[in-house]
């Protein structure tokens, strides 16, 4: 069965690169906010979360806190991926759990490599 990635940014454009990068190979599931995107993994938890910090409805921060605090879903590898470049945020993100931070612009490459190094 296909690993299953959860891919969370108002972003379309991003959205769209991501899952055409990754798809077939991986199960790409897209919310377009933090909180549309809490919801579909707690109802099916992927193997690994995409995730931007500054979203409307609910932040990625916020959604990180939740997941990480929720049995179901605290195992989850949670990556962020955003252009707030602030070590307050990547220390405060660490300090919840993330296992890895990256700033936009992200190179596809290094995005490759953090998925392959979290679901293989």
């Amino acid at each position: 069965m296909a690993k299953r990635i959860l891919v969370v940014d108002d972003e379309a454009d991003f959205v769209a690169l991501v899952k055409a990068k990754f798809e077939p190979e991986f199960v790409v599931i897209t919310a377009a906010n933090g909180e549309e995107g809490l919801k579909k993994a707690l109802a099916h938890p992927p193997d690994l979360i995409l995730a931007d910090i500054i979203m409307p409805k609910m932040s990625g921060h916020q959604m990180l806190r939740v997941l990480k605090t929720t049995f179901r879903t605290r195992a989850i590898p949670f990556v962020i991926l955003t252009a707030v470049d602030e070590a307050v945020s990547v220390h405060w993100a660490s300090e919840l759990g993330t296992v890895e931070y990256l700033t936009k612009p992200v190179r596809l490459e290094d995005l490759e490599k953090v998925v392959r190094r979290h679901v293989g």
